[in-house]
């Protein structure tokens, strides 16, 4: 049955107890109120005009009853209703005040009946924040006795602020994580909303894929409005402070599979392959058309889609992205310790300099630099070597032995 306190189906035990004394009938009510039980008088169970009657009384209680209660619950929803249209602005005006309380208590009531406080501003803002004050003074009808003015002890160094916008909020979001420069340091934010998308792409480089996310972006940004709706859960809000860092992922991501050739994983013929099979069966060894070294039957964008369906696939994508991400990586590490070079100097901390850019940019450049000898790989990429070994003694589009 159904429990009338809180409306939920239970399971009820219907047992009936026959006494002859009132003694007994106290004991009985006793144990059953001890165990949560109801109990009901039966006595008129031979009497059915009574029992009529009862349940007529009851029935009329209960549709009393029920109509106080949908009574109220209507003035419940109605009141709620109201409020609801009132919610929003109120918790603006508690979170407002609450705010000003907390700045409040951080001055110091130490000049009479005056609060003072110290703080950092931006320089192109202290008018507006002036403004602001003699505005506020004005709404009040108060006398104009606040001020803002520099303080001209000796401050620690000043926080950093960088002025961003809707394309650079993300990439300087994410530059924090790592560690917020320092006051007048160049921001690396800069260069990596340049260097972080193409470097995700070039481990992401599919244009299937990259398209899916070209598209998210790209939604994103024409629905950019729906991210001032404080409705929105805390996800989607950091999607959306994300477009533009999604965007243009999703359009690196397509140009390198493009590089790739890749399409969800499969190579496309779009600028016709240079290669042909003329048996077209497993083990088949392609031809290719035109002579070899001929620069017109390169391929005029990309890897040649001959390559996905060749036997050392695998081996030869896997060879071309790492030295791509090796070239680029180092590139990037390059251009880091150059930045922290410029700092240095533009710090006067020399000790950084000769102790720790020196080292660093003279073990990049003799590693990566020096110690190989790119000439003579560039050599071998192109087989240009003899049976002597002698780099440059063959002609690429003449000899035989080249092409061995």
């Amino acid at each position: 049955i159904r429990d009338a306190a809180s409306g939920e189906d239970i399971h009820k035990v219907v047992f009936i107890v026959f006494f002859k004394s009132s003694a007994i009938e106290a004991k009985v009510k006793r144990i059953c109120e001890a165990f949560s039980a109801h109990c009901f008088d039966l006595r008129n169970l031979d009497r059915p005009r009574e029992i009529e009657a009862q349940q007529d009384a009851n029935y009329r209680e209960l549709e009393d009853a029920k109509k106080i209660l949908d009574k109220n619950t209507e003035t419940r929803i109605r009141l709620c209703v109201e409020i609801a249209q009132h919610v929003e602005e109120w918790l603006w005006v508690v979170r407002r005040e609450k705010a000003t309380y907390h700045t409040l208590n951080l001055f110091r009531a130490d000049v009479g009946n005056f609060l003072r406080g110290q703080g950092w501003i931006l320089k192109d803002s202290v008018g507006k924040a002036r403004a602001a004050l003699d505005r506020a003074q004005a709404t009040l009808n108060l006398p104009s006795t606040s001020m803002i003015e520099r303080v001209m002890d000796i401050w620690p160094t000043p926080p950093t602020h960088f002025r961003t916008n809707k394309f650079t909020d993300a990439y300087q979001e994410f530059v924090n994580t790592y560690g917020i420069p320092r006051y007048r340091e160049i921001n690396p934010a800069l260069f990596t909303a340049a260097t972080f998308p193409f470097l995700f792409a070039v481990m992401y480089g599919d244009i299937g894929h990259g398209s899916c996310l070209l598209i998210g972006g790209i939604f994103l940004v024409l629905t950019e409005k729906r991210a001032d709706d404080r409705s929105m859960d805390e996800m989607m809000k950091g999607l959306y402070s994300a477009r533009y860092m999604l965007f243009m992922m999703g359009l690196y991501s397509v140009y390198c599979g493009l590089v790739y050739n890749d399409f969800f994983s499969l190579g496309l013929n779009l600028f016709y392959s240079n290669y042909e099979f003329v048996d077209r069966e497993d083990g088949d060894e392609a031809e290719m058309q035109g002579d070899y070294g001929d620069s017109s039957k390169v391929y005029p964008f990309g890897v040649d889609p001959a390559w996905h369906i060749s036997e050392n696939e695998l081996l030869f994508f896997n060879s071309m992205k790492m030295k791509m991400s090796v070239v680029l990586g180092i590139i990037q590490m390059t251009l880091g310790i150059i930045l922290k070079g410029v700092n240095a100097i533009y710090f006067h901390s020399y000790i950084d300099f000769f102790c720790e850019f020196l080292p660093m940019i003279l073990f990049d450049v003799g590693f990566f630099g020096w110690s190989i000898n790119w000439d003579d790989r560039m050599q071998q990429g192109s087989c240009n070597y003899d049976d002597a070994g002698v780099a440059g003694g063959c002609n690429l589009g003449e000899s035989e032995q080249c092409r061995t």
